[in-house]
């Protein structure tokens, strides 16, 4: 069974890539450097086989469709072409989102023809084991080197004692088993027997606890007696007092109405004078809120306005430069354009001025320099050249006069500057130079001017507006009858504070007077009402004026009789009414306990017979449970029994594997009949996986390939080597490529690698 040619379209970063399986030594090599693709390509090789795994994971790590989906997208697949059983073929797939998308297609290599001698599931038919299996025995990876034996990879070597259905159905019947001693359980909370005990101590606990509920019902019947004895009591005093509070009532009736209408009148009287207290605060008028708002809106934007006026306040220096420049510009304030005038009158004197021709005086000189040269050469051109220069330098020294306009502008430039205290110095020429300048300084000076001269005029607006806004803000508190403070605006606000008072009290006032006569539109004779405190009826006007406070104690102390008030009679029967709502909540009560008491006592009944039966359910799941233990104990012995038949070929198979790649005998490794191995130290047998990653990668490898021996007689399958050596020390990796070479005698390797080291499989001496 061998690989011939692998072509991947595209497969996770892999993309239009051709490989040839045809190394004669047995081991196809590819030592590349990391992010190649080698894992993706031995990936890709199992996938072509037995499909992907973990097709129900959402993470794209564990799902292998989703892991390798293209990066660059197009056709997800690609061929595979191999050898088994004598025959070639061309193995083709597609993937898709999902299995039912994918495509499989596979051919005679040498005809090209559709075969069905393999079916899409051409792994587990090929080399007769699932994919988990192929994973921990064929296919070797350097991240699972580690292996033990499955169902599928037992049936496999069990085919040399053909026990192969029993072998691929053990781990079956082993999980149901333990499924149902999970679901017996006696210890697990979730097992039928921990609940079924529960059950039978609940009733056993019911039927002990049955003996106390005559005892409480019998209390119940007794108490509930007692609370309809102190039921009847209390209606009896109740309506004893009703009569009594009846007759006292309709005597009381005017004095309560007296007390109540006093109460009303003095609290009229009481809101008046606190409305009118607030009124006091307003010498004149009343203002609406209405103006106070606007008031206090101008008053804040005083605050701005006031904040403007002291950016352009002038400060010292500021006022002293000011008060400068006015004397300067006493006369007036000359225009920009006059200044620019006079510039222009001096650019034209300075134009007028005579001046010698330096540019003749450099023409003659230069043609002088060449007539004298031409003169060797060309006599008559040198002498040319001659005349010329000397014409052009007698033009360079002639000058020009100096024109009286020069002398009338700087007069007028002079007396222009002495207008604003500026002046030149002497001399014509020097003059127009010192005019320019003094000019310039002019033009500084103005600007200055009119700088300073917008902030005053800005200062001055902002004073202005600041004493319109305070002018009708303290005109507004005099139409109101007050003076002016200084802050404005808290007055304002203490205004407004004091009008909402006034308000607020006038609405109390308004209440007061309106529930006053509702009470007394209510009273048949309310002048009867008015004399019945034994006060003047005068003093109980609608004004609200003031009672005695004497007359209101009386009226508070009106009593039945000498010995008991109607205030007392009445809390009585509030008492008594509280104590009757008791007695019933607790009548109500003891209906309820009695009635679950006695629910309790049926169920008790109920309860004896469900528990017989629960207890005869109880030991027959017991039973079953035992049974199961022992069937479970009896198929493992068996599955001992069975594997132990070939663990001796697969022991010496892995002490053959061992020597090959460490140089030493593998005396202190067993291997059980689960195929586990075990290695004695200091006299124990120890699990390999105390011992370092090399050598669990070391021993994995060597136990995998006694799998594959064992699994494999005849016809060998191609191995793929993932890096599995990445953890060996050098020593070792020197024993690894031995190895390699060794099993290349009989399978064709796949050996993928990132160091030279170990991809140098001929390097080290046979």
């Amino acid at each position: 069974m061998r690989l011939v040619t692998c072509h991947v379209e595209n497969f996770g970063k892999l993309s239009d890539l051709t490989v040839s399986f045809t190394d004669p030594s047995g081991i196809q090599l590819f030592c590349e450097e990391n992010g190649w693709g080698k894992s993706t390509l031995a990936a890709f090789i199992k996938v072509m086989f037995f499909g992907f795994d973990n097709a129900g994971k959402r993470s794209e790590i564990d799902n292998e469709r989703k892991r390798y989906k293209p990066w660059q997208g197009g056709v997800y697949g690609g061929q595979i072409t191999f050898e088994a059983g004598g025959s070639t073929y061309l193995m083709s797939r597609v993937f898709g989102a999902k299995e039912n998308q994918d495509e499989f297609v596979l051919r005679d290599a040498d005809t090209l023809l559709e075969s069905d001698d393999f079916s899409e599931r051409i792994g587990e038919e090929l080399f007769q084991i699932d994919s988990a299996s192929f994973s921990r025995s064929i296919y070797i990876s350097q991240l699972g080197c580690g292996t033990a034996a499955t169902d599928s990879i037992g049936a496999k070597i069990g085919n040399l004692t053909e026990h192969t259905d029993d072998l691929n159905h053990y781990e079956m019947a082993e999980k149901k088993i333990t499924d149902r001693l999970n679901a017996l359980s006696e210890t697990r909370k979730t097992g039928l027997l921990y609940k079924q005990k529960g059950q039978i101590a609940q009733y056993e606990q019911e039927i002990k606890n049955g003996e106390a509920l005559d005892a409480s019902m019998e209390e119940l019947v007794r108490l509930k007696e007692s609370l309809r004895r102190s039921c009847a009591e209390r209606k009896e005093e109740q309506g004893v007092l009703s009569n009594r509070l009846k007759a006292a009532s309709e005597k009381k009736d005017l004095a309560v109405q007296h007390n109540e209408y006093r109460h009303l009148c003095e609290t009229v009287s009481g809101k008046k004078r606190v409305w009118q207290q607030k009124r006091a605060f307003f010498p004149g008028r009343i203002p609406a809120v209405e103006e106070i708002d606007r008031c206090l809106q101008a008053a804040d934007q005083l605050v701005g306005v006031e904040k403007e006026r002291e950016i352009y306040q002038f400060d010292d220096e500021e006022e002293r430069e000011w008060k400068s420049l006015e004397r300067t510009f006493t006369s007036g304030v000359p225009g920009l354009h006059e200044i620019e005038e006079y510039h222009r009158k001096i650019g034209e004197a300075q134009a007028a001025k005579p001046t010698g021709n330096k540019l003749f005086l450099a023409a003659g000189a230069v043609l002088a320099a060449a007539g004298a040269a031409l003169c060797f050469v060309m006599l008559a051109a040198g002498l040319i050249c001659l005349l010329a220069g000397a014409a052009a330098a007698v033009m360079g020294f002639v000058r020009k006069k100096n024109p009286p306009y020069v002398a009338q502008v700087a007069e007028e430039v002079r007396a222009f500057l002495e207008t604003y205290g500026m002046s030149g110095r002497g001399g014509e020429e020097a003059d127009l130079y010192a005019y320019g300048n003094a000019l310039r300084t002019l033009e500084g000076t103005l600007a200055r001017y009119e700088q300073l001269g917008e902030k005053r005029r800005k200062y001055e607006a902002a004073s202005r507006s600041y004493q319109e806004g305070a002018g009708a803000v303290r005109a507004f508190l005099s139409g109101l009858g007050m003076e002016a403070e200084p802050d404005l605006r808290l007055q304002l606000q203490t205004v407004k504070e004091a009008l909402r008072d006034y308000l607020h009290a006038g609405e109390e006032y308004k209440k007061a007077v309106e529930a006053k006569d509702q009470f007394a539109d209510g009273i048949e004779n309310l002048e009867a009402v008015r004399n019945a405190g034994g006060a003047n009826a005068s003093e109980l006007n609608d004004s609200g004026a003031d009672a005695s406070r004497e007359n209101a104690s009386e009226a508070n102390a009106y009593r039945v009789n000498e010995n008991e008030s109607l205030t007392e009679i009445q809390n009585r029967l509030r008492l008594i009414s509280e104590e009757l709502e008791g007695i019933q909540r607790n009548q109500m009560a003891y209906d309820r306990q009695l009635e679950q008491l006695q629910e309790k006592r049926d169920a008790i009944a109920e309860s004896e017979g469900q528990l017989a039966q629960l207890r005869e359910q109880f030991l027959q799941n017991r039973k079953k449970r035992d049974i199961l233990k022992q069937t479970g104990h009896y198929l493992e012995q068996a599955k001992a029994a069975l594997t132990a038949k070939y663990t001796k070929p697969l022991k010496e198979g892995f002490d053959k594997y061992f020597a090959i790649l460490t140089g030493t005998a593998a005396d202190p490794y067993e291997l059980d009949a689960n195929l586990e191995l075990a290695v004695t130290e200091q006299g124990m047998p120890r699990k390999i996986g105390l011992f370092s990653t090399g050598y669990q990668d070391m021993m994995g490898i060597c136990l995998r390939m006694a799998f594959v021996d064992a699994m494999y007689p005849g016809e060998k399958p191609f191995l793929i080597f993932d890096d599995p050596f990445v953890n060996l020390d050098d020593r070792k990796t020197e024993g690894s490529l031995r190895f390699l070479r060794e099993i290349a005698r009989e399978y064709q390797i796949i050996y993928f690698t990132c160091r030279e080291g170990r991809g140098n499989v001929n390097g080290f001496a046979e």
